[in-house]
């Protein structure tokens, strides 16, 4: 029997293999594959499913997206915010 990424606990996304960078895995396609087969190792033994509306791809690239949005936007409006500040001072 399987699970669903929903019905399992997943580690947060901040969480990167040891010894690892995010930006060293997405540099480098050999640790960005390593990384990738730690993950789908991990999800088949404790019987995540990988494909389909839970499955741990479409939860990964849910989550991917979400998560640059959130931070795009954040900084997008901590600019707005210092330019604000500067043309209207006290403004907050």
């Amino acid at each position: 029997m399987t699970t669903s990424v929903t019905d399992t606990a997943v580690s947060p996304a901040s969480e990167v293999p040891a010894g690892r960078s995010v930006s060293g895995v997405a540099e480098d396609d050999a640790s960005m594959r390593a990384w990738a087969e730690e993950l789908v190792a991990r999800a088949r033994s404790e019987g995540v499913e990988l494909t389909g509306d839970n499955g741990l791809l479409t939860a990964l690239v849910r989550r991917v997206l979400q998560t640059g949005l959130e931070v795009e936007t954040g900084e997008a409006f901590e600019s707005s915010s210092a330019i604000a500040a500067r043309v209207w001072p006290g403004w907050q």
